[in-house]
């Protein structure tokens, strides 16, 4: 059910998505979805939920900031490959990832506290959906100029990145 609401989003986006038409290429009567799902919103967060874990978390090593920026490009070439997700985590789907459960013990072992790791994960997140959405527009077309914009964006990010997280605290100086 999963796979096919995230094929239904690809290629119809959250606009296009409802529980008749998952149901309909399910071959299932849309009230069997619910035996599932609360509703809609239970399956979006589901779905995003699916997609986020393909994000690749590396081992933490010993500069956590570094470990951060490896993090957040993974995040974004996850996204930059379904940007149909976006949306879904701006309506307030959020689920519950592994990436940020890991950020977010690295940033309480350096003593960065709760209000301040919000505001960081909403900065580095509008970097990322800027970043993705910019992509999508410009590297729609050919593939080589969208290699090509994928090499630069990816740049230009991971330096926008390290500017961030290089102004939090060291994790080896809080210890």
């Amino acid at each position: 059910m999963i796979d096919e609401t995230i094929k239904i989003l690809e290629h119809h986006g959250l606009e296009g998505f409802n529980l008749r038409k998952l149901a309909h290429n399910l071959a299932a009567h849309p009230s069997s979805v619910y035996h599932y799902f609360d509703g809609r919103a239970s399956i979006l967060s589901a779905a995003a939920g699916h997609v986020l874990r393909e994000i690749e978390v590396p081992q933490p090593n010993d500069d956590w900031q570094e470990w951060a920026v490896d993090v957040t490009m993974n995040y974004w070439k996850t996204l930059a490959r379904r940007p149909f997700v976006i949306p879904i985590l701006l309506a307030g789907y959020e689920p519950a990832t592994e990436v940020r459960a890991r950020l977010g013990a690295m940033m309480d072992g350096v003593g960065i506290d709760p209000d301040r790791q919000v505001e960081i994960n909403r900065a580095v997140e509008a970097c990322v959906f800027g970043f993705v959405m910019e992509y999508a527009a410009k590297g729609a077309g050919d593939a080589r100029a969208a290699e090509v914009k994928s090499d630069q964006t990816a740049a230009m990010l991971r330096k926008i990145l390290t500017f961030i997280f290089a102004g939090l605290p060291d994790l080896n100086a809080a210890g």
